[in-house]
């Protein structure tokens, strides 16, 4: 085989060493680039599959946050519609106990105004009656030309008498 080697042009020895360097290279580039560099891409991979876990978990974070915030949201919308129906109410409840109250000051005003007038009335034929009793004495003495003594009472009161009949 050897001849046929050399035939060839290619030297056992020759091809041994290059072989041997081949090795050798290899050996060494194995070691110092080769190995440093599928570390490096093995981290760099798992770094974005991290980043691609990462991403995901934060998505499905997003999407229970927002679940959270509508729920919330209705909640408080829920409440706030519940308050405002509770203040509605007690504003009803407010104006109808003041419409009653207005009603019944109004009564007592009423009714103090009719007791006043009554009164004022009453305190009025009073004066009328005196003034007319003291006009019927001033008639009945020019009339019977009499002392203001000697007039009888009773004449005075059948007087008065006769005209609050016409005065009622």
């Amino acid at each position: 085989m050897s001849e046929l080697l050399e035939k060839l042009g290619i030297h056992w020895q020759l091809l041994l060493a290059q072989i041997l360097n081949f090795l050798v290279i290899l050996f060494v580039l194995k070691k110092t680039v080769y190995g440093p560099l599928v570390k490096m891409l093995n981290e760099r991979r798992a770094k974005v599959e991290q980043g691609i876990r990462d991403a995901d978990r934060a998505s499905e974070q997003l999407k229970d946050a927002d679940k959270v915030f509508v729920e919330r949201v209705s909640d408080a919308d829920k409440k706030s519609m519940d308050i405002i129906a509770r203040a509605e109410k007690a504003a009803k409840e407010k104006e109808s106990s003041y419409l009653l109250e207005t009603k019944e000051k109004e009564k007592r005003i009423l009714e103090g105004a009719e007791r006043k007038a009554t009164h004022i009335e009453e305190t009025a034929r009073e004066i009328a009656y005196e003034e007319a009793a003291a006009l019927v004495k001033e008639t009945i003495k020019k009339v019977a030309n009499n002392a203001p003594d000697a007039i009888d009472e009773a004449l005075v009161l059948q007087a008065i008498a006769e005209v609050k009949k016409m005065r009622v």
